[in-house]
């Protein structure tokens, strides 16, 4: 996102959580939140301490549902697997939420090749023409 439309961390974080400080309960974030504060967080600078408190929420989020319940969650596995293929996570975050999801170390080189070939699962993480995005969404109205 261009830097003039970005909002700062700390009126971001007032207006989301009623903080100005990077401390927020992110485990309490649904996956589409989440999905977006990560597109929005990005690669930025300015966001790294609300990234990495973000990151801990999701992990928390995970630790709080027991195993099989995990597994067949839908919101957790299109969060994990939206995760696991996003850009602006780290090796370590991605080898963490695979721990916390109990994937063994196995498994999770097989997810690491595919999402090197494919470059995402249900959120398209670069080069989103958002004016593009809006407009087919307009034009797909039912009642216009």
């Amino acid at each position: 996102m261009p830097r003039h439309y970005r909002i700062d961390s700390k009126t971001l974080n007032n207006h989301l959580f009623g903080t100005e400080n990077d401390k927020f309960d992110a485990s309490k974030l649904n996956v589409l939140s989440i999905i977006i504060l990560l597109y929005y967080y990005g690669n930025t600078k300015e966001f790294m301490s609300d990234k990495k408190n973000l990151m801990e929420g999701i992990n928390n989020k995970f630790k709080s549902v027991n195993l099989p319940d995990k597994r067949k969650d839908a919101e957790l596995i299109i969060l994990a697997l939206d995760l696991l293929a996003c850009p602006f996570i780290t090796h370590n975050d991605r080898k963490i939420m695979c721990k916390v999801m109990q994937i063994d170390n196995a498994k999770q080189v097989l997810i690491e090749r595919y999402f090197r070939r494919h470059k995402f699962m249900f959120t398209k993480w670069t080069n989103i023409d958002l004016t593009k995005e809006l407009g087919a969404k307009v034009s797909q109205e039912v009642y216009t």
